[in-house]
This record gives C-alpha cells, structure tokens and sequence, in this order.
C-alpha cells in the first residue's frame, strides 16, 4: 500500500456546527486509526495478506498513536527517506498482494499471512529492515475529523505529513518486493499524483499489478488522471468519483469509457453493494449486507480490502466482487474504520 496514515477522529450525535460559541453535546467520540490507505491495509491483513504500508507520518503523538495502532493490525510501516539523503525507503521482501490480472485469475496468496492493515500492499517485509522513522522537519501527522450522521458524514482533514510522499520513495527494491500495489487518497498527496503514472509503469515492468483509489478532490479539478488509468489494473472508485474522473453522463458509459483502456472498474455502490466492468465485456453485480449501521467511515476502504484480498486468493472477479460489497457492509457495526472489519470467515472463505 502506498498512501495516508493517520488518527481519524469520529464523532457522532449532534455533529452539525452552529456557530456563535454555542456549545453542542455529543453521543459518542472515538480516536481511532484512520487514512484511506491505512485502513485498506489492515482490511486486507485482516483477510491474511501481509501487508506494508509506505506512509509518511511525524514524530508527534498522532504518529505515535498511529504507529501502534498499525503494528497491532500486524501491518508494517514503511517511511519515506528523508528528502536529499539519499537514502532509500526501507525495503520489504515479498508481497501478498500481485500478479493481479484484469479479469481473470490471480495467483492464489500463501495461506499464513498475518492480519493486518495498510495503503500500498507491500509484504511479508524484512524484520531486518530499519525501523520506521518519523520525518525529522516538524511536520506534524495528518488528522481527520468525521461528523458522522446517520446516512452521511463530513470531514474536516489536517493534510500534515500526507502530502509529503514523492514518487522517488516508492524505489524499484520495494515495488519488486510486492505482487500488487495500492495507492489511496491520491488528491491529498499531490507529488506522488504527479508521478504516480511513472511508479505504476515501473510496477508493472517488474510483474507488479496495480490498482487506485483516488478519493475525493478537494479542489474539484479531477485532473492529471488519464496517464495514470492508462497504468492501472483496478480503479476502485464510488459513483459521484467515477461520474468526476470521467466526465461521463452515467456510471455504465463512464466505466465503458476506462475499460476500454483496459482497465478493471469496481464501483462501490453505497447499500446497494457494487458494481464491476472488466475488459472482454465482463459485468458484475453484487448486494450489501442488511446491518445495523454504527458508523459508515472506511467501508469502502474495507470493500477495496475484500475485492483485493478475493482476487490475490485466485477468486474471479464476480466472487471477488461479492467479498468486497460483503467487507463494506460489514465495516460499519462500528465507529472508525478498522474496528469491525470482516474477517475471512465472515465473508465466506474456505
């Protein structure tokens, strides 16, 4: 996993601000491990891939917090050099998450794999390598506030250290440790963005399969794309991203549009589960699960963990679209991302 690691802080009740210091009780507030990235790795550990996670975070306590909460999930931090030392990122040997192809089979993962969380699914890392260590300039962690409403939420986010990983950190050593890559929250982290089509090129030279998920833009321009689609195995977008990316009308002739580049679209679907297109005319579709919601933070990021983690088991694309819509459904029993997240047994594996 390549992407953003951070607290997330949720709270839930009365979250609509009034201003003019007047003061508001809430139902509930919980610090908990958040980042798009993040919570997709411990998904995916989870659902026994091992996974590292290439992040940056700071020397602060929202990157201490961060840290523990990743290695008790059993995912590996992995810190980008300090810029102009020269050094490069700590390497990882060989990753769960590969050799992905767009719409067949894919190599079935080993079955030992510990549970575990991250955002650009690097693998079975080296115990030798060096510790992670928090960016020496000061930068503090990224933070973000959920208001979390029964059906919606906003969100308030600190960038921090996100937007401090570069192109250069993802080295070719630790592409060609993994099988798969993932890259998450892709608008927080604009040098990555600009020379993510380089990364996955790279990637993919190595026998290195790919896939993206762009979240939201901010700044509303959705730009910058096209080269890096062109370089993606799975795009993993919901509707309201896949309608921006595109600038397509409706999702069928929005997904047409990316398959046509050959790349696989699974749509996250809300309640209604997820939809999937995939070169050669393929067409999925699969239903949520009726649950008694909690808190809907990171379900998709907890669907791109089923979908990745079916697909590195050598399931097809439709089944592994149902492990996905099953792992969303399941993430929101409770508050934050990580807590609920589906195990291997509640989703069917055998």
């Amino acid at each position: 996993m390549i992407g953003d690691a951070n607290p997330d802080l949720v709270l839930r009740g009365d979250v609509h601000p009034r201003f003019g210091q007047e003061e508001q009780l809430l139902d509930a507030a919980d610090l908990v491990l958040g980042g798009s990235a993040a919570i997709t790795a411990t998904g995916c550990a989870r659902l026994g891939l091992r996974t590292g996670l290439l992040a940056a975070v700071g020397a602060d306590v929202f990157g201490a917090f961060t840290r523990e909460r990743l290695e008790e999930r059993g995912v590996r931090l992995l810190l980008p050099a300090a810029p102009g030392t020269g050094s490069p990122a700590p390497t990882a040997a060989a990753s769960d998450v590969s050799n992905m192809d767009a719409g067949g089979s894919a190599e079935a993962a080993p079955g030992n794999g510990t549970p575990t969380a991250a955002a650009t699914t690097v693998s079975n890392v080296d115990s030798s390598a060096s510790p992670a260590a928090a960016p020496g300039n000061g930068t503090p962690t990224g933070l973000s506030v959920i208001l979390s409403a029964p059906g919606d939420r906003a969100i308030l986010t600190l960038p921090g250290t996100i937007p401090t990983l570069r192109p250069e950190d993802a080295t070719d050593a630790l592409l060609a440790s993994a099988r798969h890559v993932h890259v998450a929250s892709l608008f927080l982290q604009p040098g990555l963005h600009a020379g993510l089509a380089g990364v996955f090129a790279r990637a993919r030279a190595l026998g290195v399969t790919t896939s993206l998920d762009t979240n939201w833009d901010p700044s509303g321009r959705w730009s910058g794309l096209d080269d890096i689609l062109a370089v993606t195995d799975v795009f993993l977008p919901n509707t309201a991203e896949l309608l921006a990316v595109t600038g397509a009308d409706s999702t069928e002739a929005a997904a047409e549009q990316l398959v046509a580049m050959g790349t696989t679209v699974v749509l996250k679907d809300g309640a209604r589960g997820g939809r999937a297109w995939w070169p050669g005319g393929g067409y999925a579709t699969a239903p949520g699960l009726a649950v008694d919601v909690v808190d809907t933070t990171g379900a998709g990021d907890s669907f791109n963990a089923g979908f990745l983690a079916a697909r590195l088991a050598g399931r097809d694309v439709p089944e592994s679209l149902a492990w996905a819509a099953r792992a969303g459904s399941l993430s929101t029993r409770a508050a934050g991302g990580t807590t609920a997240q589906a195990t291997p047994e509640e989703l069917g594996a055998s």
